[in-house]
């Protein structure tokens, strides 16, 4: 085959590829349209528990054996969101409510009888030393 036959051959199949890349990216769409902001919906994503806070009220029964433990009287669930407060426990007279997001949920009382809390509360992170108390549960 004489030269000038591969020349032609040759930019007849650069043209080609051209041409094909340029149907490629002609054809492909472009950036994907974001959809509007909603509003965020907190879920209650919580499990049934045996155990609920008693609500310490003057004239509430005593707790049972094994029916209390030392702590500040919140509940959150697994995705870290409090999901019970009662008022009379440390937790709500601290600040902490419903909804609010606990930052580390691995709370432990120190030696002295207090837990440090990280939470979430109005869009705003709060760190709060709480004294502990007996919390009853039902």
């Amino acid at each position: 085959m004489p030269y000038r036959y591969k020349a032609y051959a040759w930019a007849a199949s650069l043209g080609l590829h051209v041409l094909l890349i340029l149907m490629v990216l002609w054809s492909t769409p472009g950036p994907l349209p974001i959809p509007p902001l909603v509003p965020l919906k907190l879920l209650d994503l919580s499990l049934p528990k045996a155990n609920t806070l008693l609500d310490g009220e003057p004239d509430a029964p005593p707790c049972g054996v094994g029916k209390s433990y030392r702590g500040i009287g919140m509940q959150f669930n697994l995705r870290d969101i409090v999901i019970n407060a009662p008022q009379s426990y440390p937790a709500f007279q601290a600040g902490i409510r419903v909804g609010d997001i606990v930052i580390d949920p691995n709370i432990e009382p120190d030696g002295e009888g207090y837990e440090t809390v990280n939470f979430i509360h109005s869009g705003k992170a709060h760190r709060l030393r709480i004294k502990t108390e007996w919390i009853c549960l039902r």
